[in-house]
């Protein structure tokens, strides 16, 4: 079930979920498209330390990676940055929304952004929970002299 693409409640694969849709810019890792338990997807990275990841609108009903697509903004040669296809219920956005947008989470404006994708981790992570990866809070070269 974990990784069942199916219709049931208990499937908890998505479809592309194996595919990597672009490398994370705080490791370099992977990130590939996900299902939380509460069924709410995410793009994050494939290394656990890392913590990168992007978090979908609650609104968006599903996800899929389109494998055969990348951004013409963001791909670089050898490493394309594949595409994700949404559905969207009507009853849960504004009259005129695309209910069906194919985006580039990386790069995308408008609409999603303000349903709420969420970027703020995208880059984070990576520093061992001492936010930025520094060395500590050391005094320099022979401590404190006063």
């Amino acid at each position: 079930c974990r990784d069942c693409v199916g219709d049931c409640p208990l499937a908890g694969g998505v479809k592309g979920g194996h595919v990597a849709v672009a490398r994370c810019g705080g490791c370099g890792g992977e990130l590939r498209l996900g299902k939380t338990p509460s069924r709410k997807y995410v793009l994050g990275c494939q290394d656990k330390a890392c913590g990168a990841a992007v978090w979908f609108p609650t609104c968006v009903a599903s996800a899929s990676v389109v494998e055969a697509s990348s951004c013409d903004r963001c791909s670089r040669p050898g490493a394309p940055v594949r595409k994700i296809a949404l559905q969207i219920p009507r009853a849960k956005v504004p009259p005129g929304t695309d209910l069906t947008p194919t985006v580039c989470v990386l790069c995308c404006r408008g609409p999603l952004v303000e349903l709420g994708l969420d970027r703020s981790k995208l880059r984070g992570g990576g520093g061992g929970g001492r936010g930025g990866g520094g060395r500590g809070r050391g005094l320099g070269r022979g401590g404190a002299q006063n």
